[in-house]
């Protein structure tokens, strides 16, 4: 009983910030070191682990790269690239609330072409796509000046959770 009394004093002096915080974080991907390669080739699949049983797998096409989000776990699968031609993943990161995943952060390009010449360089884009419970979301990260930051990806994503 008195144990009680002390652990809700305790809970009662401390700031309503503690409580209502959630600790939120990334994981990044390193490309090349968490992927595995499981079909080598002009068809190459690549498949990079996640947390809590997520994984991306990119499939090499003719027109460029795509990515596919799974779960081996819970039945969610959610394809997130889209470019006319050309795409390329370069980033790949995993936002996560409470030690546990709920979006996907894409770093990828898209091939610019002007008035149907071939690529004319690449766009830098980054798409912030929801995971399990947050499957409705999937959005660009938009900047008035510049290129996308992962900062703005990661807030976007945060900006999900007051929703829920």
């Amino acid at each position: 009983m008195i144990r009680g009394l002390m652990s809700f004093a305790v809970f009662l002096l401390l700031p309503v910030g503690a409580v209502a915080a959630t600790p939120r974080s990334s994981v990044n991907v390193d490309m090349i070191r968490d992927c595995s390669v499981s079909a080598a080739g002009p068809s190459q699949i690549k498949t990079c682990t996640g947390p809590e049983g997520y994984q991306a797998v990119i499939y090499k096409t003719p027109m460029g790269e795509q990515l596919t989000l799974e779960n081996t776990g819970a039945a969610f699968s959610a394809a997130v690239i889209r470019c006319e031609a050309g795409q390329q993943i370069k980033k790949l990161t995993w936002r996560m609330r409470d030690g546990r995943p709920f979006a996907a952060l894409i770093g990828y390009t898209c091939a610019v072409t002007v008035r149907g010449q071939s690529a004319q360089g690449s766009e830098l884009r980054i798409l912030v796509q929801g995971l399990k419970g947050f499957e409705e979301y999937g959005h660009e990260v938009r900047n008035k000046s510049g290129a996308p930051t992962i900062k703005a990806a990661e807030a976007l994503a945060d900006g999900w959770l007051t929703k829920k």
